[in-house]
């Protein structure tokens, strides 16, 4: 059905992953291959794949399987997929994280600001009573802004 497989020894066919893939049994360098045959109706087949070096030079008995090209960048995209998932799970986690630190510090702020300003209405109450005088108002309700301005 097929002919005799075309390979051109000459022309080196490269890829991303070249350099990154090994066997999963041997732990061999994987290399790529590109086959290209034509059939016997004439239609060109082609067939690319990563296959332990090992085994493909026989040097010793592995027995794994060539993976196809597009099985191995689907794998390949996957585990890609998956790091980023984790990555912005974790970012995200950290956010939520500063997030709650944020809205405790805003709301104890908040608090001490509601105690300097119920702090000025009873100076400023103090003052109409005449329990306090006029100056003493003055340099207390300056105090208070003050503060009421580092808070």
């Amino acid at each position: 059905m097929y002919k005799k497989f075309r390979t051109n020894k000459s022309e080196e066919y490269t890829h991303p992953l070249k350099e990154l893939v090994h066997c999963a049994e041997c732990g061999g360098k994987a290399i790529y291959r590109h086959r290209v045959a034509k059939r016997k109706n004439g239609n060109m087949w082609e067939n690319n794949s990563f296959i332990c070096s090992n085994k493909n030079s026989k040097r010793n008995d592995c027995e794994c399987k060539p993976i196809k090209l597009e099985e191995l960048e689907e794998k390949v995209i996957s585990a890609i997929k998956e790091e980023i998932q984790k990555l912005y799970d974790n970012a995200e986690q950290k956010i939520n994280t500063k997030i709650n630190f944020f809205k405790k510090q805003l709301k104890i702020y908040e608090c001490k600001l509601k105690e300097k300003n119920e702090t000025i209405k009873q100076v400023y109450k103090d003052k109409t009573e005449n329990v306090i005088t006029t100056e003493d108002f003055n340099i207390i309700y300056e105090d208070l802004l003050k503060e009421k301005k580092l808070i």
